[in-house]
Formats: structure tokens, C-alpha cells, sequence
């Protein structure tokens, strides 16, 4: 009897968990704040990956999340409000990446704001101000750590990798989540004098890691792996007007020396149209601008000159008049 008094208690326990943060994702899921509670049950998850619950909840948040951003970014598009429908449809896109129909969604949307520049264009616009633009249109979040000034962390003695993150979250104002897949360990490091980012970076380059911006003040850390870098690299698209190359010539150029799949070209307007990481784009965007160039030309110049036939010069043996048979032998330069 009392061992099943001790099972009961037990299950009512366990059933009455709830975490630290559990009724904050739990209201957001339930007032269908899905960006909220996508956020707070990855949290969840994190810190309790064998939880069948905060997993499915959390699965739920995201595909509702992506359901709801492609809707906003329709209606945005069909309203002509390019610039947010972008905005909306990558925030979809970033909850399911594999969704091709918002992806071709996306595309339309890219060549009516190609379209626009190219009419801007005629109206007076030149092409470095249609190129300039088309900058930091990216829908990426940018980080905010609390200050720029140098943090002052160091562990002469081996301590927990995930402690050494959360020490240089605390330090500079970051949320810092971990990915499932993430596998703690014991280091040692000196952050000492570095700014937050130099700090981050240092501790990714000793412990192979990226990390992914969820929002300004919050980052997950990941292993830094192709297949992580697939899934979850932030892409942003940047339309490359051309002066001279062929828009069909780039293209070919740019995926050959960049591995960017996802670039189009078009004719009519004489660009090209590239989406990808940062890193690709920034790659790209050297690329056009080394081969966007005028063809070579090959200048010849030349001036007929003509001999003044009437002052020849004649350098050797000069015979004397035809009508004498005897001749004078001479050696000399006569003009």
C-alpha cells in the first residue's frame, strides 16, 4: 500500500512540473503569440530535451508561426508594400525553410522590387543609387550587446563550456541558448580585454561553434557544421544591376565561384538577382564588381607619310654619262 501511495505521489509530481519559464510559453502559446512561444518552448527544450510536451508545443508554435508571417507578407504583397511582404515572408521562411511555395512566393515579390527600382531608374535614378538601394534590405535581426566595451572574463582553471557561455551572455547583456546537439565540456580560456564579439568568436573558434540571431538580445549556439549551416545561416537577397557584363554571364560566374544556388538573372532589366548568407553575398558582390567591367580595346594609330620622290640619296659606284664607253670609277654618297 505504501509503495503505491509512493507511485501516485510520484506521478502527481511529475505531472504538476513546471519549469521556470513554462507559464510564460504556455499564456503565449495559449493567446496565440506564436513568435513568443516558439522562442520561450525552444528555451524549453533546450533545458529539457526528452520532454515529449515542450516539443510538440514547441514544433506547434513554429509551424503556426510560419502560417501566420505568410499570410501578413500576402496581404502585404497584395497591397503593393513590397519592403514589408520581404520582411514577412523571410521571418516565414525562417520558421520553415523547406515551405517552396513562400519561397516562390519571395521570388515574385524580389522581381516586382527589381521592377520598381528599374522604373525609379528611369525616372532619374542612376545605377549606384538603385545599387545603394538595394543595401541592408537584408531582414536580418542585428545583435545589441549592452556595451562595446572590453569585458574582463577569464577561467585559468577548467570550468564548464556552457557556464563560460552564460558568464559571457551575463557580462554583456545576451540571452545565450544552446541547441539540442550542443555537447558540454570543461576549458579553460582568457576573454580578458576583448570586446563581446571577439570574445564569442574566440570561444567558437576553440570549441567549434557558430551561433544564429534569434533577436537582438538573443542568440543559439550550434556546432559548426554544414548541415547547421544549411538549416540555419540567415540568407538576405541584394539585386546586382550590371553596366556592361551579361546578366546570363554573371550568373554562371557567381555559381561557379560562390556555390550560391539561388541566383536569377534577367534580361530585360539587365541584372541579377542573389540570394544567400552574408558571407556570399559580401563574396558575390566583389565578384560582380571585378568583372563588371568594359571589354578590352585595342587602339591603333597610324599616319601615312609620303617620300619626297625629288631628294634620293645613292650610296656606291656612280658611272659617268651612258654616251662616254669609259668609265670613271668612284666611290662616294651623292645626293
Amino acid at each position: 500500500m505504501k509503495k503505491l501511495i509512493l507511485i501516485l505521489t510520484t506521478l502527481m509530481l511529475v505531472a504538476c512540473f513546471k519549469p521556470k519559464g513554462y507559464d510564460e510559453a504556455a499564456s503565449a502559446f495559449q493567446h496565440k503569440n506564436w513568435d513568443n512561444a516558439a522562442a520561450k518552448f525552444a528555451r524549453l527544450v533546450i533545458a529539457y530535451p526528452d520532454n515529449v510536451e515542450f516539443k510538440v508545443k514547441w514544433e506547434m508554435a513554429k509551424n503556426n508561426a510560419a502560417k501566420f508571417h505568410a499570410r501578413i507578407g500576402r496581404k502585404a504583397m497584395m497591397k503593393g508594400n513590397l519592403d514589408q511582404a520581404v520582411k514577412e515572408l523571410n521571418k516565414s521562411l525562417f520558421y520553415d525553410a523547406t515551405n517552396h511555395f513562400v519561397q516562390d512566393q519571395l521570388d515574385r515579390v524580389m522581381d516586382k522590387i527589381v521592377q520598381r527600382e528599374k522604373e525609379k531608374g528611369e525616372a532619374g535614378t542612376t545605377l549606384e543609387q538603385m545599387q545603394e538601394k538595394t543595401e541592408g534590405k537584408t531582414g536580418v535581426p542585428m545583435l545589441s550587446p549592452a556595451s562595446g566595451r572590453p569585458i574582463d572574463l577569464y577561467f585559468p582553471a577548467k570550468k564548464s563550456l556552457r557556464d563560460i557561455y552564460h558568464a559571457l551572455g551575463v557580462s554583456s547583456g545576451i540571452n545565450i541558448l544552446f541547441d539540442t546537439s550542443f555537447q558540454d565540456t570543461q576549458i579553460s580560456i582568457d576573454l580578458r580585454g576583448m570586446t563581446f564579439y571577439n570574445a564569442l568568436k574566440s570561444l567558437m573558434l576553440a570549441t567549434g561553434h557558430f551561433y544564429k540571431v534569434i533577436d537582438n538580445k538573443t542568440i543559439i549556439i550550434l556546432r559548426d557544421t554544414k548541415q547547421n549551416h544549411d538549416k540555419y545561416d540567415d540568407k538576405i537577397i541584394k539585386v546586382f544591376y550590371l553596366s556592361y557584363a551579361k546578366p546570363i554571364d554573371m550568373k554562371n560566374n557567381l555559381r561557379l565561384l560562390t556555390g550560391i544556388k539561388e541566383i536569377f538573372d534577367n534580361k530585360d532589366l539587365n541584372c541579377v538577382v542573389v540570394m544567400g548568407t552574408p558571407q556570399q553575398i559580401a563574396i558575390a558582390n566583389r565578384i560582380v564588381s571585378l568583372n563588371d567591367k568594359p571589354k578590352a580595346e585595342v587602339m591603333v594609330d597610324f599616319e601615312l607619310m609620303e617620300v619626297n620622290r625629288s631628294n634620293l640619296d645613292q650610296l656606291g659606284i656612280s658611272p659617268t654619262d651612258g654616251s662616254n664607253p669609259t668609265y670613271k670609277v668612284g666611290a662616294g654618297l651623292f645626293s
